[in-house]
């Protein structure tokens, strides 16, 4: 089978192919053949040059589906619609999927008018995850031979992605990837800046292996992983590293500008994979078809973070031989960014430093902890909160682009909740609500605060640096166009279940007021408070926004 397959690759790759990108336009019904006169020539990779971002991060969420609500609707209550009076939780940027399954029995055009929609509501720079064929796209071959488990991927991926045709180059029909590809980003191309793809291809059915490190048995960072524990691949790297390929080909054919990202893993150990080998099926060697390893075919790095699972806030102490815990909400917000600059390290290792390649920028598509604590793990309402609001702060401080929070409305009641992920929310559960019947969790009153506040500031490390904040804080500050500054501050959590303590700081003279507004994450109240000239505050483990006038 193998052999057959590069046999047609090498023998197709004589075809002359280039990549090509159609010109900007407004119109998203747009044929699904290449028009020949409309093509300009787009020969590049990750490895030679990056999208730069340049927009303002937007507070994003993940939507979820709840029976009985409109996409639409869930949108109001995660944005707010101001024209029906409808208050949301301020997210500007949403995380929804374009299922291939899901378009090919409803039609490419289907989400059109939905996606208008988030537009009028200001959602824009939207994340959306791609792939999951249908059954009659799907590849048959068993590459788990162990439990005999067909693929959960596309068939025929090694055909051509291009053809050259007497009326132009178009993407061949006969690579159903592709096509596919194709014809959602010509649909859906104005709404969405990241295309992600898949979700969690690195999900390990065993949840013994892909956090292993070197040397550990089994380890996928000196071993590539098993077909049988990739739970939404059930196939070789070699074939995802194909998948995101054809995906940076297509994609940039059309919308040069659009970031092509890894598909929300979880594990640094499946980035070194992907990094390490080519699409090529034959164990993903480097060969002639076959020339560049999968970084190359990649902008964007997007993975997922939670901090139950963090080393930060629990780990396994081999000289103590028990748990060491830490169970409060600095160590999980700091368990994010150590993550990501375990990935960075990786990338950097395989030459995306910013000098060899370009270096690739982050966004985190699912985050959170649960409203209330499971087994040993992390959680609570009070811990949640300020997680939150923390982990907002420093994924803007550590340069992450844009972050989607999971997720916008519980799944559970509270008394039928049997994991964390049942009690992770902007509101709580509306299974069974009419639209627009919802309630805020503190999580959402807290995201709320930070989203409806600070909308157009940007992270500011030099005024940071000028808040010279001692050991025991933490915070940042932010600046909009117009020059208003604002800050977020707070004492940092230390030890396991704490978020007590306080600390008297005043900001230096710099930052002297006539008055100056505090936003309370609680409640979202706003006091106005003059305080002549010096600005001195009791910080605790609970953020403060402060809005200098």
């Amino acid at each position: 089978m193998k052999i057959n397959i590069i046999s047609i690759f090498v023998l197709s790759s004589l075809i002359y192919v280039i990549t090509a990108y159609l010109p900007e336009s407004q119109n998203n019904n747009i044929s699904d053949n290449f028009v020949a006169d409309s093509l300009s020539v787009f020969k590049k990779t990750a490895n030679d040059v990056v999208p730069e971002y340049k927009d303002i991060f937007l507070y994003g969420s993940n939507m979820g589906y709840y029976k009985g609500w409109k996409d639409e609707e869930l949108a109001e209550i995660i944005s707010g619609n101001k024209e029906k009076n409808i208050e949301g939780a301020g997210s500007k940027s949403l995380r929804p999927a374009l299922y291939s399954h899901f378009l090919e029995k409803y039609g490419y055009d289907v989400r059109g008018n939905t996606f208008a929609f988030y537009d009028s509501l200001g959602i824009k720079d939207n994340t959306v995850f791609i792939g999951y064929p249908s059954e009659h796209q799907k590849d048959s071959t068993v590459f788990c031979e162990r439990k005999n488990q067909i693929s959960k991927i596309f068939k025929n991926l090694y055909e051509p992605i291009f053809i050259d045709t007497k009326s132009g180059i178009k993407v061949n029909d006969n690579n159903i990837y592709a096509k596919y590809v194709y014809k959602a980003v010509t649909r859906y191309r104005n709404y969405i800046k990241f295309w992600e793809v898949w979700n969690e291809p690195d999900f390990d059915e065993t949840g013994a292996k892909g956090w292993k490190p070197r040397g550990a048995t089994g380890n996928w960072f000196e071993n590539n992983p098993d077909p049988c524990d990739l739970k939404n691949l059930k196939a070789p790297v070699f074939y995802y590293n194909r998948i995101l390929r054809i995906s940076y080909e297509v994609i940039k054919s059309v919308d040069s500008n659009a970031f092509v990202c890894i598909g929300g893993i979880g594990y640094n150990s499946f980035l070194d994979a992907v990094c390490r080998n080519t699409d090529n099926p034959d164990n993903g060697k480097i060969s002639g078809a076959f020339p560049l390893n999968a970084g190359a075919y990649f902008d964007c790095l997007s993975f997922h973070d939670y901090p139950q699972y963090g080393y930060e806030v629990v780990h396994f102490d081999k000289q103590l031989m028990k748990k060491v815990y830490n169970r409060n909400s600095d160590a999980a917000a700091f368990s994010t960014i150590k993550k990501m600059d375990a990935m960075q390290e990786t990338l950097c290792n395989y030459g995306y430093d910013g000098k060899t390649y370009p270096k690739k920028p982050v966004i985190i598509t699912e985050y959170n902890i649960g409203r209330k604590p499971f087994k040993d793990y992390i959680g609570g309402d009070e811990v949640q909160r300020n997680y939150t609001v923390k982990s907002l702060v420093l994924m803007q401080k550590y340069g992450v682009l844009q972050s989607y929070i999971y997720t916008s409305s519980e799944s559970k009641k509270e008394p039928e909740a049997v994991n964390e992920f049942d009690l992770m929310g902007l509101f709580g559960n509306i299974l069974g609500n009419k639209p627009y019947d919802k309630e805020f969790t503190s999580q959402g009153i807290a995201f709320k605060s930070m989203a409806e506040t600070l909308i157009g500031f940007r992270y500011n490390d030099s005024l940071t640096s000028l808040l010279e904040l001692p050991e025991e804080l933490n915070g940042g500050a932010f600046k909009d166009d117009s020059g208003k500054t604002a800050f977020v501050l707070w004492k940092k959590a230390v030890g396991d279940w704490n978020e007590k303590g306080d600390y008297s700081y005043t900001l230096p003279d710099t930052f002297k007021a006539d008055k100056f507004v505090l936003v309370n994450i609680e409640n979202f109240s706003k006091e106005t408070i003059i305080p002549g000239g010096k600005i001195k505050i009791t910080l605790t483990p609970k953020p403060v926004i402060i809005v200098l006038n």
